[in-house]
């Protein structure tokens, strides 16, 4: 679904996953709504981005094929950007491959906790587990610099 579908959305269904992909150039950027992605992932799928902060820019983790395999516009405009990153006549070519995309996390949750939300739950306790490992790293480096600040003061 491109960006003109995305400005027509109904009532009958009012979720926008924004979602946009580019080369580390910006050379390419394809905004898109993501939702049809969504609507047809499994679980882990999603868990996925997920745990990738809702981002992905590695080739081999099938995240952006598996976009290019539900919309045919996408699709398109996600293969002319590849067409371009791997061209061998781009001005920039001595530079590393890479690409990013990206979905909105607001957006995202919003749709999962409507449609989906075993998921939504999994995915608070992700989060939440998340917090108490940051917590638990903190508390540990705090630790460590009380216990050298007591060995230079005693």
């Amino acid at each position: 679904m491109g960006l003109e579908a995305v400005k027509n959305k109904t009532m009958s269904n009012p979720f926008v996953i924004s979602a946009e992909c580019y080369d580390n150039f910006k050379q390419h950027l394809i905004k898109f709504d993501a939702v049809d992605w969504f609507e047809q992932s499994s679980n882990d799928a999603i868990m996925t981005l997920v745990r990738r902060d809702w981002i992905s820019s590695n080739p081999t983790d099938g995240i952006v094929d598996s976009f290019t395999e539900i919309d045919l516009e996408i699709s398109t405009r996600i293969n002319t950007m590849f067409d371009y990153i791997e061209a061998p006549n781009r001005p920039d070519r001595g530079d590393p491959f890479s690409y990013v995309f990206k979905i909105d996390a607001d957006d995202a949750l919003a749709w999962i906790e409507e449609n989906r939300l075993e998921l939504h739950s999994e995915i608070l306790q992700y989060f939440v587990g998340q917090l108490i490992l940051n917590a638990q790293l903190h508390n540990a480096e705090l630790q460590k610099i009380s216990h050298q600040l007591e060995i230079r003061f005693f």
